[in-house]
C-alpha cells in the first residue's frame, strides 16, 4: 500500500537525509568546486535537518469532531440488494456486486407519490366563535396497485374554504378562489376564527411537497412570497430566516388531490323564539348560554327596529344565585310581516281493524260509518279492554267545506352583520 509523502518523510527523515548528503557530498567535491562547495553543501543539510525537527515537534491542528453527513441532510432512502442497485441514484460504485449485500439510495422523485391527508374534521366552539380544522398527514408508505409506493415528504398544506354563497362552491371548493390558509411545516390543524354565527362553512384540504416530479396531483404554482407577506401563509414560528426565504422564493409545489368537503354550521349562543304579536307589539323569548353550561331566559317586547335583548336582567336560575346577567345579543327586530294560516282544530280519532284483523286504520267518523267502506270492520282493543283512540290536528272547514283562514306572523331580525333571519310565530 502506498504510503503519503508526509508520513514517510516523519518516519524515515534522517535516513533520507543522509542518502542525499552523500550524493550531494560526491556530486559537489567532483564537479561542484571543492572544499567550498562542501561547506555550502553542509549548511544546508543542516538547516533542512532543523526543519523535520520542527515537523516534527508540531501537532497536527484540531479539526474536531467529523460530522455524520445522513444527520445533517434530510433525504429519504430505501433499501436494495447490491446486484439491484442503480449507480445512476447512488454516491458510490461497489465492484464486484453482492447481491447478499444490502445498501440504502435516495428515492429518486419519480418514484414517489404524494397522496390527501385523510380523517377532515371541523368542531365549532359551543359560542359560535371559532372552528377548529384538524386532518391526518399521509404515513411515509402507501400501496397502489398492489406496489407499496414512498410518500413524499410533506411540505406543508392548502386549506380551501367556501360558503353556499360563493362561487364555485359546487365545484368542490378546491380551486384559487377559495383559497383560504397555506400552513407550511408539519401542523395538522387550524383554528378558523373568521366565522359568523349561523353560517355554514365548507372545507377541503391537501398536501404540499417539494418533489415536484412525484406521482399523484398536479403542480400548483402558488406564489408563495406573495402569500406569506399577505399573511395567507403560516410558517412555523422556529423558522429561520433563512428557511422563510426559501419559501418565499418557491414558485411552485406539488399538490396533492383534495380530501373530500367537511361542511359545519356555526353555532349561536343565543336563541330566539316568537311568541306573539299584538298591536304592534312582539313578544320575543331569548334564551342565552353561559359558561358552564347556565341557560338564562327572558322575554322581551319589542317594536319594530327594537334591539332584542337588555344588558342587565336581574334572574336567579338553576345552579346560580340571582345575579345580573348580560341578556344583549347582536340582533335587532326590523320588521313583522302577516301570512295566512289555515286555522287548526282538533279532532278524535278511533282505530279500527278489518280484512279478518289483517289490516288497520285510524278514522274520525264512527264505526258504522268505517263499516260502510270496510263491512267486517272491528274497534281495535288495547291491554285493559278500551278503545284506541287518538287527538289529532286538522284543518278547520267552514259551513262551504273550505278551509277556515286566519293570519299568522314572521319575525324578521338582523344581526349586526347585515345577515336577516325569519322566525315565524307559527313555529311555536
Amino acid at each position: 500500500m502506498a504510503m503519503d509523502p508526509k508520513d514517510l518523510l516523519k518516519e524515515h527523515g534522517e535516513k533520507l537525509l543522509l542518502g542525499a548528503s552523500v550524493l550531494t557530498f560526491i556530486y559537489v567535491f567532483f564537479f561542484g568546486g571543492g572544499d567550498a562547495g562542501v561547506g555550502k553543501t553542509l549548511n544546508e543539510i543542516e538547516s533542512m535537518k532543523k526543519g523535520i525537527d520542527s515537523a516534527r515537534q508540531k501537532k497536527a491542528p484540531d479539526i474536531g469532531a467529523v460530522g455524520k453527513i445522513s444527520s445533517e441532510v434530510s433525504k429519504r432512502w430505501e433499501k436494495v440488494r447490491g446486484a439491484d442497485l442503480n449507480a445512476s441514484w447512488a454516491f458510490f460504485t461497489v465492484k464486484p456486486f453482492d447481491p447478499d449485500k444490502v445498501f440504502e439510495i435516495e428515492v429518486p422523485p419519480e418514484k414517489q407519490v404524494v397522496i390527501a391527508p385523510s380523517e377532515l374534521t371541523v368542531t365549532p366552539d359551543e359560542k359560535g366563535k371559532f372552528l377548529d380544522v384538524s386532518w391526518t398527514a399521509p404515513s411515509s408508505e402507501t400501496e397502489i396497485d398492489g406496489k407499496v409506493k414512498k410518500v413524499s415528504d410533506t411540505y406543508g398544506f392548502v386549506i380551501y374554504r367556501w360558503t353556499g354563497k360563493q362561487e364555485g362552491a359546487g365545484k368542490g371548493g378546491a380551486q384559487e378562489s377559495n383559497l383560504f390558509r397555506v400552513l407550511l411545516g408539519e401542523e395538522t390543524q387550524y383554528r378558523d376564527e373568521d366565522v359568523r354565527a349561523n353560517e355554514v362553512y365548507h372545507y377541503t384540504v391537501s398536501v404540499l411537497t417539494q418533489a415536484r416530479e412525484a406521482q399523484g396531483g398536479s403542480i400548483w404554482k402558488c406564489a408563495l412570497g406573495a402569500l406569506i407577506e399577505k399573511e395567507k401563509a403560516r410558517v412555523p414560528s422556529d423558522w429561520d430566516e433563512e428557511k422563510l426565504e426559501e419559501a418565499r422564493q418557491t414558485t411552485s409545489l406539488r399538490r396533492s388531490e383534495s380530501t373530500e368537503s367537511v361542511s359545519k354550521k356555526v353555532p349561536d349562543n343565543v336563541e330566539l323564539e316568537f311568541l306573539s304579536y299584538t298591536s304592534g307589539m312582539a313578544t320575543i323569548m331569548v334564551t342565552k348560554r353561559f359558561k358552564g353550561d347556565i341557560k338564562v331566559s327572558k322575554r322581551f317586547f319589542l317594536r319594530k327596529n327594537s334591539r332584542i335583548g337588555k344588558k342587565n336582567v336581574r334572574q336567579k336560575v338553576d345552579g346560580s344565585e340571582k345575579r345580573n346577567w348580560d341578556m344583549t345579543t347582536k340582533y335587532t327586530l326590523i320588521e313583522v310581516e302577516s301570512f295566512p294560516v289555515p286555522v287548526m282544530a282538533e279532532v278524535t280519532e278511533t282505530k279500527y281493524s278489518y280484512d279478518g284483523g289483517k289490516k288497520q286504520a285510524w278514522a274520525a267518523e264512527g264505526l258504522v260509518k268505517f263499516k260502510e267502506k270496510h263491512p267486517d270492520a272491528e274497534m281495535a282493543i288495547d291491554d285493559q279492554g278500551k278503545m284506541v283512540k287518538r287527538r289529532v290536528p286538522v284543518p278547520a272547514m267552514d259551513s262551504e267545506g273550505k278551509p277556515k283562514m286566519t293570519n299568522s306572523y314572521k319575525a324578521i331580525v338582523r344581526d349586526i352583520e347585515g345577515n336577516k333571519y325569519t322566525y315565524n310565530m307559527a313555529d311555536k
